[in-house]
């Protein structure tokens, strides 16, 4: 499912109230509360990416015979999935001698354990069922086409001075991480 926040989206009451309460102009001298307002909400947030679960095979120690035998154009999904369940122990006790590793994100961990444990397709197939119904009440955010918005863009829709205030207070609180301070404010 593809989550987009754009500029129209309601904001929160508590974000407004701590915009409304910076300075409408940046000074050195107040580098205090543009760095506690940074900490407490960043310099960007998530604003486009897809939420919803994974499950990952990792096929690993296989013997060149058993890569010959996973020829994907020979294998529908269902005899490639009977094919890896099937390996011998396919999950064992030990998991550093498994062949299979089966990864789950998102979804309710519980069914995502039972989504390992599952030893052949006929536990495998309504397990990934159950899991996936579950994903509706426990999501993640993918890592993939992830998009970053600033936070002085939202800023900006509060109040356009302040907005730009908060850019020169980022590139200003980049520039002391990086060595450059002004000595006259430091003091204070």
């Amino acid at each position: 499912m593809k989550l987009d926040l754009d500029e129209t989206c309601p904001l929160n009451p508590e974000f407004e109230r701590m915009v409304q309460e910076l300075p409408k102009s940046f000074s050195k001298c107040q580098r205090g509360l543009w760095q506690e307002f940074i900490n407490t909400v960043g310099t960007h947030y998530v604003s486009t990416g897809y939420i919803g679960a994974s499950v990952v095979f990792e096929i690993k120690n296989l013997n060149p015979d058993a890569v010959h035998r996973l020829d994907e154009s020979s294998y529908s999904m269902d005899s490639f999935l009977n094919y890896l369940l099937v390996l011998p122990r396919v999950l064992p006790t030990n998991r550093e001698d498994s062949h299979l590793n089966l990864i789950f994100v998102g979804g309710d961990p519980i069914r995502g354990e039972e989504l390992q444990n599952s030893r052949n397709k006929f536990e495998f197939f309504p397990r990934l069922k159950r899991w996936e119904y579950s994903i509706w009440d426990n999501p993640i955010v993918s890592d993939m086409h992830v998009g970053l918005s600033e936070v002085a863009d939202l800023v900006t829709t509060i109040d356009a001075r302040t907005g730009k205030a908060l850019r020169a207070a980022v590139k200003d609180l980049r520039q002391i991480q990086d060595g450059v301070i002004c000595n006259r404010c430091a003091i204070e």
